[in-house]
């Protein structure tokens, strides 16, 4: 007998620890706690309304063609290594007081110079 009782409570334990643990998950996912909200990045956040088609549209192919380039070879970050690894292209000039570079998430954005 005692061995059952020690088994039952041991379950009980349990199913209390697995409700508190799917409470606390429900509670981060939605997030209640302070200080665990997650925040948009700058990148093209900022941007997307303030562009307008032609810039918006150069950008996106700017994106594209930044990636099949990182499929082929290894780049660190910078606009000016990526412009120089596809001399094939032709990239239009940026708005003026502006230049391109390359956000944290491989995107091809403007920035003030």
């Amino acid at each position: 007998m005692k061995t059952v009782r020690i088994q039952e409570q041991r379950g009980v334990r349990g199913a209390g620890l697995a409700r508190w643990a799917l409470v606390l998950s429900l509670a981060a996912g939605l997030g209640v706690f302070p200080g665990c909200k997650q925040h948009a990045s700058g990148d093209m956040a900022d941007q997307s309304g303030k562009l307008s088609p032609e810039e918006d549209a150069n950008l996106a192919q700017l994106t594209r063609e930044l990636h099949r380039t990182m499929v082929r070879q290894k780049l660190s970050g910078s606009f000016e290594e990526f412009a120089a690894a596809r001399s094939d292209l032709t990239i239009p000039p940026p708005p003026p007081g502006k230049k391109y570079a390359i956000s944290k998430k491989w995107k091809v954005i403007e920035v003030d110079r």
